[in-house]
């Protein structure tokens, strides 16, 4: 069980802080903002089975997957309709490593099919690099802007995973 004041991921939200812990129609619910924005509230069952919260990664973890980001095997999808589902349902995930293999998967689709990246997939990139910014700058007490340059100091692999 979360506290209120902990921060958590929330698998479409991000980053967020539990502000309160309050009961509705005879359910306990976490009640979240995201983070740097009061104005988001998310109300999720503390008793929920779906795994829509998980507790932030540690710098330690950080630093376990970056240097397993030239490992992460991808298999990109050509169908448009299933590369579409599935992209979507990696991107709600909530999973660090998950995020970074769909990016890495869209990126080696691109340039193995020699092509631009349709405006939508582009927009499951973006999704998916601030999901991984903010828990990353959060942890590591750094600005969003500086990740990709955390990343690529870590453990250099320009190569193999483009930010």
């Amino acid at each position: 069980m979360f506290e209120i004041g902990e921060y958590v991921i929330h698998n479409a939200s991000g980053l967020c802080i539990v502000k309160d812990i309050i009961t509705y129609m005879d359910k306990k619910y976490y009640v979240l903002n995201k983070y740097n924005d009061d104005r988001t509230r998310i109300m999720v069952p503390v008793n929920s089975n779906l795994n829509l919260l998980r507790k932030v990664i540690t710098k330690d973890e950080i630093d376990n997957i970056i240097e397993e980001i030239p490992n992460i095997e991808v298999n990109p999808i050509y169908d448009y309709r299933k590369r579409t589902l599935e992209y979507d349902k990696m991107l709600k995930s909530g999973d660090t490593k998950t995020l970074f293999k769909l990016i890495k998967t869209m990126y080696k689709q691109r340039d193995v099919d020699n092509k631009v990246l349709t405006e939508n997939d582009k927009k499951i990139i973006n999704a998916a690099k601030e999901l991984i910014d903010t828990e990353f700058a959060y942890i590591l007490n750094i600005e969003q802007n500086e990740v990709e340059n955390y990343i690529l100091d870590k453990y250099d692999h320009k190569k193999q995973y483009k930010l």
